[in-house]
């Protein structure tokens, strides 16, 4: 039981007095539940409607408070679960003034009646197994609050909204319980009549659920929690998070997060290497103890495709070789298209990786070299019964997706492969692109049957894709993937009422390079049909294309052959090492440091600020302080092999102490400086206006300074270092911490988090 051991630090002065009166729950506890649920378009998931089934048994009455929007269909599943009342209220203040709407709708006259409230939400899933084991344990512990699980707090504030500077170890909002002597405390009420307003997530956490546990904790009540993590408890920040798995079996964790299957993997990769969610999800599906579909089902409508296929990981490498896997049942077809008869040659060699029964439709443009009579040239092989589709002559890339009517209708699975593209010289950059997305749909008959049986295993797998080419200009593609097309896109879904949520910092998973396999359900929907006939170009098209299988509930994936596979790691080996090499600071630096810098270096509507600047200031005291007339200036000299800096200062006799500015008129993060002088004395070199974190000193200021306090009396040489800089533009209290560049810098918080 926790009872403040965890908060020695603050005081607990003026604590009201508590009787010793136990508040262990017994027989059939009266227990109410707010119950907060948010979804954009207001629909109610089954993954929900089973949650709740799970906890209506400990519950006496349920309130379900909904922000925002509400389908009929949604107020009616709530209803059947026993939820009384439904509220729908404007999307204000997050889940913290969804529970206050919640406890003064049923009163605090009526609250004090119950022995226990419990405020849960709809970001966590489950039961896994029963919530039956979790209240009966619960109900044996004298303790006047409680939660499922606790966030390990954090030596920093990455919200620059907490009292202290710090995140004590806390219940976490998602389910906290409160028993009657709490309920009925002023204490308690005061704190929701008091709440302030919630206008972002970041204050949800920072001024609710980072404090509720220490507050109430200081005022003298007593707490838990179910889920025992306290051995991890400077292990890691957040285990239901970083380890669900382990929760489950290991801990009894009845829940997990539903954000564990669409969080981006920036969420992740500065805490764990981005396998949770798969583990998780291949965990319950093996286990049987959670309906793997409930979670499908949910991400496939609310999440971005993008993120949940690198959540999940579902960048899937094959193999290649052996023989082909027992023959599927699945009925499969290819539509090809060609610009030559020798591209029609190629072509076919391509297509013998295909099962026996495959059909084909041939689709080439009517001027295109030898291909004059096309059904001629395959009629004496395997196929002969293919469908020719001789099309206009085409001034533009295209794709075989516009001109697809159903001629393969009813088919199960279909192979799509585009005419390939030369690319730009030398040509056999678009040869080697070609050959790469070409093998990852068909390397062989081994490959295409375990495709076919990847399909046939996941019912939900819609569209399997190519990885991009990453050689050349290809790289390129990577981060800009929607080229100019992103609000074409966005706008043809939307005239076809696909409610799929679209991103433009979030690549669609498209047929690369034109090809892909996909189920031939969703050729032949009315969706495809309309944005076939809608859309302005080939790349509309394809790029709409996931959105459309997202629509008809499906996941789109990466697949590749295991050669393919090897040659993208050998590549993009080669390029993070020489980015590294060029950008990085060494051992122990993070890709999100690493990507803060390169960011910071871009900020605002400049984009040619240098990665530090080439000038810095030494400022003199002699005995009547620092002054502008004592300032000289040296040139920034660059530590060959590195991203380091070193600037060297004359420094004259009868000097009491030095103020080095990095630069002026711009913030800056310096990581590793090291003051010495000629002889290599060490001067410690202090920010005065900077925060320290380890080997990070950030100034978010047009002025950064540094102070020696105390110089070496015979030296004259004052030589300081750095590993990196990178500067800051201002304003820092306003666009900085907003938004895009405001996501980044919470990242470097995290990270500084760490290595302070």
């Amino acid at each position: 039981m926790m009872s403040g051991h965890q908060y020695e630090k603050k005081s607990t002065l003026g604590a009201p007095e508590r009787t010793n009166e136990p508040v262990i729950l017994s027989g059939t506890p009266k227990r109410l539940g707010i119950y907060f649920f948010y979804d954009p378009h207001g629909v109610v998931d089954d993954y929900v409607i089973t949650f709740l089934e799970g906890m209506m048994p400990s519950l006496t009455r349920l309130v379900v408070v909904v922000n925002g929007k509400l389908t009929r269909e949604g107020r009616e599943r709530f209803e059947k679960v026993g939820a009384d009342p439904v509220v729908v209220r404007p999307n204000e203040g997050f889940d913290v003034w969804a529970y206050k709407a919640g406890i003064d709708l049923v009163g605090w006259d009526a609250l004090a009646e119950y022995d226990e409230l419990i405020m849960v939400n709809f970001t966590i899933m489950g039961p896994v197994g029963s919530f039956e084991p979790m209240f009966t344990e619960m109900d044996s512990r004298d303790v006047d609050f409680w939660g499922i699980t606790i966030h390990n707090g954090a030596e920093f504030d990455p919200w620059d909204k907490m009292p202290d500077g710090s995140v004590d170890v806390h219940l976490q909002s998602h389910f906290i319980a409160v028993r009657r002597r709490m309920l009925a405390s002023p204490e308690f009420r005061r704190y929701w009549d008091t709440m302030v307003p919630i206008e972002t997530y970041e204050d949800s956490i920072a001024r609710h659920e980072a404090l509720f546990t220490p507050r109430f904790a200081d005022m003298g009540f007593t707490w838990d929690y179910y889920v025992d993590t306290s051995d991890l408890i400077g292990e890691m920040y957040y285990p239901l998070f970083n380890t669900p798995v382990d929760l489950i079996v290991n801990r009894r964790s009845p829940i997990f997060k539903r954000k564990t299957f669409i969080a981006a993997p920036e969420l992740y990769l500065d805490e764990n290497s981005n396998r949770p969610a798969r583990d998780l999800l291949d965990y319950l599906a093996e286990s049987g103890d959670y309906d793997v579909d409930l979670i499908w089902r949910h991400v496939i409508r609310s999440g971005n495709h993008f993120d949940v296929a690198t959540a999940l990981n579902l960048f899937t490498v094959i193999n290649s070789h052996g023989p082909a896997e027992t023959a599927s049942t699945t009925t499969v077809g290819a539509i090809v298209g060609v610009e030559s008869a020798a591209d029609l040659e190629r072509r076919l060699r391509d297509l013998e990786a295909l099962p026996a029964s495959a059909k084909l439709l041939l689709v080439h443009p009517i001027d295109a070299p030898g291909l004059e009579d096309a059904e001629a040239l395959l009629s004496t092989g395997r196929w002969a019964d293919a469908v020719v589709k001789t099309i206009p002559v085409q001034s533009d890339p295209w794709s075989v997706l516009e001109h697809y009517d159903g001629e393969l209708k009813g088919t199960d699975l279909i192979c799509i492969v585009d005419p390939a593209e030369r690319g730009s010289f030398p040509y056999s950059n678009g040869t080697a692109a070609d050959r790469n997305t070409t093998e990852a749909v068909l390397a062989s008959p081994a490959y295409v049957s375990r495709v076919i049986e990847l399909f046939d295993r996941n019912p939900l797998l819609g569209l399997a894709v190519p990885p991009r080419s990453l050689h050349s200009d290809y790289y390129g593609n990577y981060g800009h993937e929607w080229a100019d097309s992103f609000a074409d896109v966005a706008e043809l879904l939307s005239d076809l009422e696909v409610e799929t949520p679209i991103d433009k910092w979030k690549s669609p998973l498209s047929p690369a390079e034109g090809k892909a396999w996909v189920r031939g359900s969703i050729l032949d929907s009315d969706f495809f049909s309309r944005a076939r006939d809608s859309a302005d170009s080939a790349a509309v098209l394809e790029k709409s294309t996931p959105f459309i299988a997202q629509a008809l509930g499906f996941f789109s994936s990466v697949i590749m052959p295991d050669g393919v596979a090897s040659n993208l790691i050998t590549n993009a080996t080669h390029m993070l090492r020489r980015n590294n090499q060029r950008f990085g600071i060494g051992v122990g630096d993070r890709f999100s440091a690493f990507e803060f810098r390169l960011q910071a270096r871009q900020f605002g509507p400049n984009t040619d600020w240098a990665l530090a600047p080439t000038k810095a200031y030494l400022y003199i005291d002699t005995g009547d302080g620092f002054s502008q007339r004592s300032a000289v200036s040296a040139e920034a000299q660059p530590v060959l092999g590195s991203a380091g800096l070193e600037f060297r200062f004359d420094v004259p006799p009868g000097t009491k102490a030095v103020r080095f500015d990095p630069t002026e008129g711009l913030g800056c993060i310096c990581i590793g400086t090291r003051a010495t002088t000629e002889s290599g004395q060490t001067v410690a070199l202090r920010p005065v206006n900077g925060t320290r974190r380890g080997r990070f000193d950030v100034f978010e200021t047009a002025d950064p300074s540094y102070v020696g306090y105390s110089w070496p009396r015979r030296e004259r040489q004052l030589i300081v270092t750095m590993e990196s800089m990178t500067v800051l533009r201002p304003p820092f209290a306003g666009e900085f911490r907003r938004g895009f560049w405001g996501a980044a810098w919470y990242k470097l918080r995290r990270a500084l988090g760490r290595i302070g």
